[in-house]
């Protein structure tokens, strides 16, 4: 916030603090984040499920082939698939309109 508020992008982090995490001190201990090892039964039960029982949903511009492309291919790797959801360029006028 710092460096936004200097190139005039975000408020003065003394006048407005942002605080964005409810319990940051959670972050703050490693332990809380590292891997767990799964076997290879445990990962395979997990992503059986996770096909049988979820959809996913990736919200993206229509212009944003690229970006879409990357999606699948990165979900492919790990065996998913998803539907893709247009999402409204609101950087256009109007664009509620269309």
């Amino acid at each position: 916030q710092e460096r936004l508020s200097v190139e005039g992008r975000a408020p003065d982090p003394h006048d407005v603090p942002f605080e964005p995490i409810l319990s940051a001190g959670i972050c703050e201990r490693p332990v809380l984040g590292r891997s767990i090892v799964y076997s290879p039964a445990e990962v395979q039960r997990a992503n059986q499920w996770l096909a049988e029982s979820t959809n996913i949903y990736v919200l993206n511009l229509p212009s944003e082939t690229a970006r879409w492309e990357r999606m699948l291919q990165r979900l492919a790797v790990l065996g998913l698939g998803a539907t893709r959801v247009f999402g409204i360029d609101m950087s256009k006028p109007a664009a509620l309109d269309e």
